[in-house]
């Protein structure tokens, strides 16, 4: 599996799914990490059907972590 370089949508962003989604690839990143964080506690928290569609959309991939995930913020997960 080849490496992704992409970033990782926490609560503090206080932007959209889409704002974050286009915002990693305006920067030609890849991949797209959602923290369990802002999944439980963002009041626009995007369902199964919305992340692929926007992964489709942009061209990213895409990974869930939770509090044990040790990932640098821009490291990407395959």
């Amino acid at each position: 599996m080849t490496p992704a370089v992409g970033a990782v949508m926490d609560i503090r962003f206080g932007v959209t799914d889409e704002d974050f989604v286009r915002y990693v690839t305006d920067f030609g990143l890849i991949h797209v990490e959602f923290k369990r964080e802002y999944l439980t506690g963002h009041p626009e928290t995007p369902d199964p059907d919305r992340v692929s569609e926007l992964s489709e959309r942009y061209g990213v991939s895409v990974t869930y972590s939770g509090n044990e995930a040790k990932a640098h913020p821009l490291q990407g997960c395959g």
